[in-house]
């Protein structure tokens, strides 16, 4: 029809009354599309022993643990014992240390743009902690501490002295306030039955077996189960279908498990004695290296295995790491920029080695989709 007006029709602009399609618009969806969601299970307050220092009172905390004692003897008459027994103690020095980070926000930006990034900046900012802790956790049991990563001007990390990686290389002796601290790391077992990470083989796939050895070894060492009987085994799905292949009764036990509810959050299933719980972020190690680095390409993962009170985190005057105070003030001389930023004390530490373990063994599938 002549003169009809369309879509493709209908013109004017500010700047022209000719130009520009004036009924063609763009609509903005506000709401968020999904995104991915990180299960933090080594942070979950069901699993850690919790540490308090309190403030104003230093800058670490002395915990003692009782020995056992020998047993006694058949008494001889009018006769004592040629030796007293002997009271000893284990003590073990945790220091505190900080985490911080911040936000730089245009606050022309904050004030007129559709998005809330202050809101977006503190949700997100949480959801970082947590996994920064997951991963303290994780190293915690592998090299007992990780020497600190730091990123230069631009937000990188370049392998110096100055800049190291992260998550990069151990550093279980350190010196921190003046004094020599040395935490403690957990067994670790690899598959195949191997001695060393240096002799894992691509095949080396991990079993239901080697899980089930891991577990007698803690109880044997006097491990404490959770309250309902069980240890804990945190691991990547690619370690968890391995395990499903090896045994068929560990994937019907997944599959005949209808809702049930699960004493911790990401629970898999209940099988063997031990709570099955995944994990979105495992450790990850690449064959030929050192068998500790991070290795996000590599085909080995780690799974901790581990009995109640086996590892803490400690905290200052009870606060919450994982929910810090903000600090947001005004960085510019016209108020032209805002930054939201947060200093929150934390430890991860293993407590006692011999009641947690690690399981570390290649993954068939070690791969991202899309990647």
């Amino acid at each position: 029809m002549a003169g009809e007006n369309t879509l493709s029709s209908v013109v004017g602009t500010p700047a022209s009354p000719v130009a520009g399609l004036t009924l063609i618009e763009q609509y903005l969806e506000k709401k968020y599309l999904a995104e991915r969601e990180f299960n933090t299970p080594l942070v979950q307050s069901s699993y850690f022993s919790k540490l308090n220092l309190p403030k104003m009172a230093g800058q670490y905390i002395k915990f003692t643990r009782r020995n056992k004692m020998r047993l006694p003897e058949v008494a001889k008459e009018s006769t004592d014992p040629l030796s007293a027994s002997i009271l000893s103690y284990e003590q073990i020095n945790a220091p505190i240390e900080f985490i911080n980070d911040y936000v730089s926000i245009s606050v022309m930006a904050q004030l007129t743009s559709w998005i809330d990034l202050a809101k977006d900046a503190k949700e997100l900012t949480f959801e970082a902690i947590r996994r920064y802790m997951n991963r303290a956790v994780q190293a915690s049991f592998l090299m007992g501490r990780v020497k600190p990563g730091y990123r230069n001007a631009a937000g990188a990390t370049v392998g110096d002295a100055t800049n190291p990686h992260f998550w990069n290389e151990a550093e279980a002796t350190v010196t921190l306030y003046g004094q020599s601290f040395t935490f403690q790391t957990a067994p670790s077992y690899f598959g195949n039955s191997r001695a060393a990470f240096i002799d894992l083989q691509a095949d080396d796939f991990v079993t239901m077996q080697l899980f089930r050895n891991a577990r007698v070894r803690l109880k044997n060492a006097g491990a404490r189960p959770y309250p309902d009987g069980k240890f804990v085994a945190v691991l990547s799905d690619s370690m968890r279908a391995d395990l499903e292949m090896d045994d068929e009764y560990f994937q019907m036990a997944i599959r005949n498990q209808k809702g049930q509810e699960g004493l911790f959050k990401g629970e898999i299933v209940d099988y063997a004695g031990i709570h099955w719980v995944a994990e979105d972020e495992p450790w990850v190690l690449e064959r030929g290296g050192d068998g500790v680095a991070l290795a996000p390409s590599g085909d080995v993962h780690v799974s901790q295995l581990f009995g109640q009170d086996s590892f803490g985190t400690m905290r200052l005057g009870g606060a919450d790491a994982a929910r810090p105070t903000f600090k947001a003030q005004d960085v510019s001389k016209t108020g032209n920029t805002m930054t939201i930023g947060y200093l929150v004390p934390t430890q991860q530490l293993i407590l006692q080695p011999d009641w947690c373990a690690n399981i570390i063994a290649p993954v068939r599938e070690p791969g991202a989709n899309n990647s």
